[in-house]
C-alpha cells in the first residue's frame, strides 16, 4: 500500500480520531518502510506535537492499527520539524525503490543491499523528499535523499559502517 493510502487509512480510523482529538496541534511528519530481501516491515507514520516537542508513531498493519508511545523527536536542538505535503508524493513507492535502486547500481555497482530504510519527510534544504538508506553487506551505508515529487536523486554518500564506532 502507498503511504498515501495508508495516510487516508490512518485518518479514517478510530484510534487516529481518538487521539487527535486529544492532540489537535499535530501534523504529519515522516512515513517509513523496512525492506529485508523481500521481506517488507508495515509502514509506520509520524506525527509531530509542536507543543510537547514529541512524536506520536502510528503502525499500519493489514488487519489492525497499533499507536506506539509518544516519544522523543531524534533531531538537532535548532532543526524544525516539518510538515509533509502529501500532495507533492507524485511518484508511488515502488518507482521510487526503481530509482534508488538504479542509482545505487549505476554509482556503487559492488554494494548489495540486505536492509532498505525509506523515510518520506520534509527537511529544510530539501523540501519533501524519500530518504533511502540501503545497509549493505559490506557493512557500508548508502544514503540517498530523492525528491517525493520528481525521483531526482538530490543526494548521495557512501559511508562504512566502522564509522559509525564510537573510539
Amino acid at each position: 500500500m502507498e503511504p498515501q493510502k495508508t495516510l487516508k487509512k490512518l485518518k479514517e480510523s478510530a484510534v487516529f480520531a481518538e487521539w487527535s482529538k486529544k492532540n489537535p496541534d499535530n501534523f504529519f511528519s515522516y512515513a517509513l518502510k523496512i525492506l529485508e530481501g523481500k521481506e517488507e516491515q508495515p509502514w509506520q507514520l509520524g506525527f509531530y506535537l509542536k507543543e510537547k516537542d514529541k512524536m506520536a508513531s502510528f503502525t499500519i498493519n493489514p488487519g489492525n492499527i497499533e499507536m506506539q508511545k509518544e516519544e522523543e523527536v531524534f533531531k538537532k536542538p535548532d532543526m524544525e520539524v516539518n510538515p509533509i505535503d502529501i500532495k507533492n508524493v507524485k511518484l508511488d513507492f515502488n518507482k521510487i525503490l526503481e530509482k534508488a535502486e538504479l542509482f545505487k547500481k549505476e554509482k556503487y555497482p559492488d554494494e548489495l543491499a540486505s536492509k532498505t530504510i525509506a523515510i518520506l519527510q520534509n527537511l529544510e534544504s530539501y523540501g519533501d523528499i524519500w530518504n533511502i538508506t540501503f545497509v549493505t553487506f559490506s557493512y557500508n551505508v548508502l544514503n540517498l535523499k530523492l525528491s517525493a515529487e520528481t525521483g531526482r536523486v538530490l543526494y548521495s554518500h557512501l559511508e562504512s559502517l566502522m564509522d559509525f564506532r564510537q573510539a
